[in-house]
């Protein structure tokens, strides 16, 4: 069980209890997430202002960010992130469940582009250990097309995985998969 409590809707402020309303809709779950980090609303406040901007802006594609977000989770072993976002790329991204676990362990994955894969590597590159990216890791993302803006973004989601992965690991949410329903679904 998660080490503090899911607030439910009605212990929500209004804004957060209209998101969830909004995202169980959507997706057809209550969004974990948000109702653990209720608890503290400047906490989804920072989500709100940076998860959609990180993940539905900018000129990398939204499929990629999330094989992305999902490779460095893996590399930081958070499985709520892990699950999450590899159920999100199989119900609303059209991947297979066996090609999101291809692309997120870095191995082949013959459907994606090879400017998809050397994102995946260097976001797992970057998962493991920041200070270990060189220029030549970054003059390979150039020579693959990419400009310093869209490598700058590739780093912003790989942060963002970071700042959820130890949200949600800390607060063990991945031990409360089978309450909710999801230890099918996330893999």
């Amino acid at each position: 069980m998660a080490l503090v409590p899911y607030l439910t809707k009605d212990k929500m402020s209004g804004k957060n209890r209209a998101f969830a309303e909004k995202f169980e809709q959507k997706h057809g779950r209550p969004p974990w997430l948000r109702m653990l980090g209720a608890h503290y609303p400047p906490f989804l406040d920072a989500v709100d202002a940076l998860y959609p901007h990180f993940m539905e802006h900018g000129t990398i594609d939204r499929q990629t960010k999330e094989l992305m977000f999902v490779a460095s989770s893996e590399v930081r072993a958070c499985q709520w992130c892990v699950g999450s976002h590899s159920r999100y790329l199989v119900h609303e991204g059209g991947m297979t469940q066996e090609q999101v676990e291809r692309s997120r362990r870095g191995e082949d994955e013959t459907t994606l582009s090879d400017q998809q894969k050397l994102l995946i590597q260097f976001a797992r590159c970057v998962a493991k250990d920041p200070k270990r990216i060189q220029q030549k890791d970054i003059d390979q993302l150039r020579s693959a097309s990419l400009n310093d803006s869209q490598i700058v973004e590739a780093i912003a989601v790989v942060a963002m995985s970071a700042f959820t992965n130890t949200f949600t690991d800390t607060l063990k949410m991945a031990d409360d998969l089978e309450m909710m329903g999801l230890q099918n679904e996330f893999f």
